[in-house]
């Protein structure tokens, strides 16, 4: 599942608009050009302080971009901005472009994957990955490089945008599959929830607990209530939704996207750990640790309990030569 999949859909949308305008030329300029006058946007060069390249002005339909830049990143900064203008509609969170990286892919490291974006930074992420798509949507760059075996330089150049783009855009459009079109969004009613199920997504009092066991509709329920939610005019950023699991999160998510892509775009949803990674990473101190914050990676995992091995309420050891080998089972458990 490509976690970004409802942006890149978003951008694509974009920017086969704005190539109509252009008679086909895919030129970046010529893109930016025609994305701007679709939505009405004007651009100003602006002096920033160091670390900001760009920002947005929804209220004058502005986009300030740092002065001095050459053309292919003042065109990224520029694609980043109407990124935010099609996906963010926070009011409490202006957002700016970052300087470094065309990231949003989770990297899988030693360590899992594990995102740790604070809200802005999540939203940088994606006008990232909506910039990218407008100016070198994945598909369209996947038959240059593959069908008439273009170079991503030779790529880059004719459009005149940065080669870390049509790089970080060709790694993703040979590795990911095809995007289609999305799936229409079924028609579903409240009323094919049980009675219990109806009770938690109708719910309107103090925090509800609900306790359910495997396989009973718990995301199922959580997404008609934020369904419910949504219809009641809930600001989608306003969400925070967790799970135990990557592949339950993925599934909410995809679920949300399904029933309202507009919105999951801007909704925190993730795991636990996750989210409580972002908190240790973001406020450090408050939890007595240095701003040094990673998760371990397997070998840093199995180091700790060896060293904490007398401290663990174990009473049987399968191997009295080396007690530690065993510890590996006890990782998957605890990570479960």
């Amino acid at each position: 599942m490509d976690t970004w999949i409802d942006i890149r859909r978003k951008a694509r949308a974009c920017h086969a608009k704005a190539l109509a305008e252009t008679a086909g030329d895919r030129r970046g300029e010529k893109i930016i050009a025609a994305a701007l006058k679709a939505d009405r946007l004007k651009v100003e060069p602006h002096d920033f302080p160091a670390g900001t390249l760009g920002s947005l002005n929804r209220r004058f339909r502005l986009v300030r971009v740092q002065k001095g830049l050459e053309s292919p990143e003042e065109l990224m900064v520029i694609a980043h901005e109407i990124g935010h203008f099609h996906m963010h509609h926070d009011p409490h969170n202006e957002v700016t472009a970052r300087p470094d990286g065309l990231g949003g892919d989770p990297v899988d490291s030693g360590a899992g994957k594990v995102e740790g974006y604070s809200p802005s930074e999540r939203k940088e992420v994606q006008a990232d990955i909506f910039a990218g798509e407008l100016l070198c949507p994945g598909d369209w760059l996947r038959d240059e490089f593959v069908v008439r075996n273009r170079r991503p330089a030779d790529i880059a150049k004719e459009l005149g945008i940065p080669a870390s783009l049509v790089m970080n855009q060709m790694v993703r459009a040979v590795l990911l599959p095809p995007i289609g079109p999305a799936p229409e969004a079924a028609v579903t009613a409240v009323l094919d929830l049980d009675t219990s199920q109806q009770a938690a997504v109708m719910w309107d009092g103090e925090p509800l607990l609900v306790e359910a066991g495997p396989g009973t509709g718990k995301t199922r329920t959580l997404v008609r209530r934020i369904q419910r939610k949504l219809e009641e005019n809930s600001t989608p950023a306003s969400f925070l939704a967790l799970t135990f699991s990557r592949k339950a999160s993925e599934e909410m998510r995809e679920r949300i996207a399904a029933m309202n892509a507009d919105a999951s775009i801007e909704m925190w949803v993730g795991t636990f750990h996750q989210f409580g990674l972002e908190l240790v990473s973001k406020w450090p101190l408050r939890f007595g640790r240095t701003s040094n914050v990673r998760p371990l990676d397997q070998t840093g995992q199995l180091e700790l309990l060896e060293a904490n091995l007398e401290k663990l309420p174990l009473k049987h050891f399968q191997n009295l030569y080396e007690p530690a080998y065993e510890l590996v089972p006890v990782l998957k458990v605890i990570s479960r």
